[in-house]
């Protein structure tokens, strides 16, 4: 950002007293921009958002006023392709039964097993496993560590999961 767009945001978000009144389109009184920026998880100059923001859950996002390194917490890009030749018999156990599939779950997790990344495999060569990896590219806050595969049939029920660490 350049200055001078950085100076017409510290303008607009009444960050500098140039005694400029912006009437009703101003932020009012009840709290700083930099308390607005904790209460929503929205830190603006530096572009970045709070994990609980991500998630979308609704403010006040930050309830502890010591809790200030989720400004300087970046998510990375993750960029993988997901490979499941190896794992194909495994899968094809579960999906060689006589039901229809609608989907296979094909989850990343990190090393709590906290789901980071999820996407439903609809595409039948991959069902079928004439295709067996899928690129996967995705923000995230953690590295990616276990994928999980875990087909799940029409009538809403799930197969067993396959797993493995990355």
């Amino acid at each position: 950002m350049d200055e001078l767009s950085k100076k017409r945001l510290r303008h607009m978000l009444q960050e500098e007293d140039n005694g400029t009144d912006i009437g009703e389109y101003g932020l009012g009184n009840v709290r700083s921009h930099r308390e607005y920026e904790d209460y929503a998880g929205i830190d603006f100059a530096n572009r970045v958002l709070h994990e609980k923001t991500l998630k979308g859950f609704l403010p006040p996002v930050i309830t502890d006023p010591n809790d200030v390194e989720w400004r300087e917490r970046k998510q990375k890009m993750i960029n993988l392709t997901i490979d499941w030749t190896d794992k194909w018999d495994a899968i094809k156990s579960q999906t060689s039964c006589q039901c229809k599939l609608d989907f296979i779950y094909l989850g990343i997790k990190d090393k709590n097993d906290k789901e980071i990344f999820r996407l439903d495999i609809v595409n039948q060569q991959q069902i079928d496993g004439e295709i067996k990896n899928q690129p996967v590219n995705f923000m995230s806050f953690e590295d990616a560590y276990k994928v999980v595969m875990w087909p799940h049939k029409k009538d809403g029920d799930w197969l067993e999961s396959v797993e493995w660490v990355l």
